[in-house]
């Protein structure tokens, strides 16, 4: 099988050969038998070495998704596509085979608030059965 899939989320234009702009990302990613927060450690990791212009704004904060335990984190940086401050909050969870369920939410940081409506109700309406 796959070891991960992704489903994008973005408005038209927001959407590139170097990633989004703007928009949500859920995905899952197999495990590698770790706990959570392995997982989500490992996963936010390789997410900053793939974005080198992000940094984390904030340690990892729990948080609830898809009604379990989850994660989350707050990345910044300047993007390469658009030269402003972009932010990346990470949610991820853990399903029941171990593998992790992500939630990926970017937006140009100066546009966050016309955005945060549709991002909590994306947020709050995910569901996996799994």
């Amino acid at each position: 099988g796959q070891d991960s899939v992704q489903i994008t989320f973005a408005p038209n234009g927001a959407f590139g050969n170097n990633g989004i702009t703007h928009g949500a990302l859920i995905g899952l990613q197999r495990g590698n038998g770790g706990n959570l927060q392995q997982e989500f450690d490992a996963y936010v990791k390789s997410t900053l070495q793939g974005n080198s212009y992000l940094q984390a704004r904030t340690n990892y904060q729990n948080a609830v998704l898809n009604g379990r335990n989850a994660y989350s984190i707050l990345l910044a940086g300047t993007s390469p596509v658009t030269n402003r401050t972009e932010t990346v909050r990470i949610y991820g969870t853990q399903t029941r085979n171990g593998s992790l369920l992500y939630l990926i939410l970017v937006v140009p940081e100066n546009e966050a608030s016309r955005y945060n409506n549709a991002f909590n109700n994306i947020y709050r309406s995910l569901r996996l059965n799994e």
